[in-house]
């Protein structure tokens, strides 16, 4: 049994919306370990990985909803 084309499309929204709460999250904790003195670099370097790793995620997320949106079907 397969998915529905609108079934695969509300799981990667699922997921996109799960990204984007997790990047918003990144950049919190970003800003709270910029805030201390000394600022922890290592923590923040780190942290901005995971921010750049966050976007490429969202982005292959974004490439696969656009082609499951454009397949044919319902």
């Amino acid at each position: 049994m397969d998915l529905e084309k609108q079934e695969k499309i509300d799981i990667i929204n699922v997921h996109l919306k799960s990204i984007v709460n997790n990047i918003f999250n990144i950049n919190m904790l970003i800003i709270q370990e910029s805030a201390v003195t000394p600022i922890n670099q290592d923590s923040v370097d780190a942290l901005e990985l995971q921010l750049e790793n966050a976007f490429a995620k969202k982005q292959a997320l974004q490439s696969e909803l656009e082609k499951v949106t454009n397949e044919p079907g319902e």
